[in-house]
């Protein structure tokens, strides 16, 4: 069973394999997005930094980042660094975009990027080992072993290590990963499962060059002190039930618990800034279907908070969230989907929906049409810039409100529509239409002096 999922669709795919990827020139975990339509990543030329990602011009404060369904958007700045996530522990990634992307995950109105991770049945032991190097001492190396302690209980670890000395004096980047998975299959119906995921990374903070010139060695940089350095735990505990023996009626509940540390430093100017995020939760899903329809429901409580800062102070907020989605066949070559997501969250609650419909008309050619109406919640961060550097049209900062109409046609190999198709998408047009009600900005410009400029 696939217990990291957060998808049972009978609409066109949403999810991609890696094994086919394995040859290909590959570092990071975002290059495996960058083959995907409607994804824009600002690469900017130094490993380790905050590259912008953009899907249909949506930024990353709209994105939601998940491994196996918990989510890795850190607390302050709502954001995910893709890179701490070890491109080799990647299995399979769920994208979900468009109308229904907000029902997955806080803040994911743009989209819904799920990791899931590998998982092996190794009755021998299992080993792999990656390694690549480039220029300025560029070098990546990872290992995996796995093996069966027991006979339905495997035990999986993985160790990565990237390093990179920088093109420019102190752009260098150094980088640890460890990971550990258990599962224990009690009996093909249940399955029982943790995991964790270490990250330490150290990353020169230069601020950039002189632009008069770009030779490596006759460039100045603005910094040769500033640097940061990030350590990151992740950790889940689950179980997996399938109460009528079938894989495709399950039920999953998992606790969950985040944190992430980030500690600037400027040696030249004596400044020392530690940013302590951390976030705990539990969540109960279930999937369940019969011959006419497929159902999903799911409820979530979490405990988002800054445990310390010099740019926000202490901040604690709860969310609460319920959500669910009923996709069914009411002819024979069409499928309607009705969903929606109630959250509560920094003492708002807000309800989400959405709709969408599928029809094949031709063989192999499909037409789709959506909607939906979701809320995008200001940040930590957002909420303590706004009197300098963020803009609303509402001086509350009450959530964005993004409506979205979508259509297009897309071309599969052509699989009948039923409970177990699997699509395989050739080509796709697809044009969408989103307005977004009360935005929240973040100003630009030479005379814009950002407040809290070591977040």
């Amino acid at each position: 069973t696939n217990i990291g999922t957060i998808t049972d669709s009978y609409i066109f795919p949403l999810t991609f394999s890696i094994p086919s990827l394995d040859f290909s020139d590959y570092k990071y975990s975002y290059d495996f997005l960058r083959l995907q339509p409607g994804i824009f990543i600002r690469d900017l030329g130094s490993t380790g930094q905050y590259d912008g990602i953009t899907i249909r011009g949506l930024d990353g404060r709209s994105i939601a980042f998940q491994y196996d369904g918990i989510p890795l958007i850190e607390t302050q700045t709502g954001l995910f660094r893709p890179i701490f996530f070890p491109s080799e522990h990647i299995e399979k990634i769920e994208f979900i975009s468009g109308p229904r992307a907000f029902l997955y995950d806080l803040n994911s109105t743009g989209a819904t990027i799920n990791f899931i991770t590998k998982y092996r049945h190794s009755p021998k032991p299992l080993s792999r080992i990656r390694y690549s190097e480039s220029i300025y001492n560029y070098s990546f190396v990872d290992g995996i072993f796995s093996q069966n302690i027991l006979r339905n209980l495997n035990f999986l670890m993985g160790v990565h290590h990237l390093t990179w000395d920088g093109r420019y004096n102190n752009s260098n980047y150094d980088a640890w990963n460890a990971r550990i998975k258990l599962r224990y299959d009690l009996n093909e119906n249940v399955n029982f499962f943790s995991s964790m995921l270490y990250n330490k990374m150290i990353l020169g903070l230069n601020g950039g060059i002189d632009t008069l010139t770009f030779q490596p060695i006759e460039a100045k940089p603005h910094n040769l002190k500033s640097y940061e350095k990030d350590i990151r735990y992740d950790w889940q505990l689950g179980v997996n039930i399938q109460p009528f023996g079938d894989t495709l009626s399950t039920t999953r509940f998992i606790a969950f618990h985040g944190t992430q540390l980030r500690e600037y430093r400027d040696d030249g100017f004596f400044i020392k800034h530690d940013h302590d995020s951390r976030w705990t939760g539990i969540i109960l899903s279930n999937d369940f279907h019969s011959s006419f329809f497929k159902g999903y429901l799911s409820a979530s409580a979490q405990q988002r908070n800054v445990m310390s800062s010099p740019s926000t102070d202490r901040r604690m907020k709860t969310l609460l969230s319920l959500s669910g989605k009923i996709e069914t066949p009411i002819f024979d070559n069409v499928v309607w989907s009705i969903y929606g997501r109630l959250e509560d969250y920094l003492s708002l609650t807000k309800f989400s929906f959405g709709s969408d419909a599928q029809c094949s008309f031709l063989q192999g050619f499909n037409f789709f049409i959506g909607f939906s109406r979701s809320h995008r919640f200001p940040t930590i961060q957002e909420l303590f810039w706004r009197d300098s550097t963020v803009t609303s049209d509402q001086t509350t900062f009450e959530p964005e409100q993004h409506t979205l109409w979508e259509f297009g046609i897309y071309y599969t190999n052509n699989k009948p529509i039923s409970v177990t198709s699997e699509f395989a998408i050739k080509s796709k047009i697809t044009f969408s239409n989103r307005a977004i009600h009360q935005p929240i900005t973040i100003l630009s410009g030479s005379d814009i002096v950002y407040p809290f400029p070591t977040i």
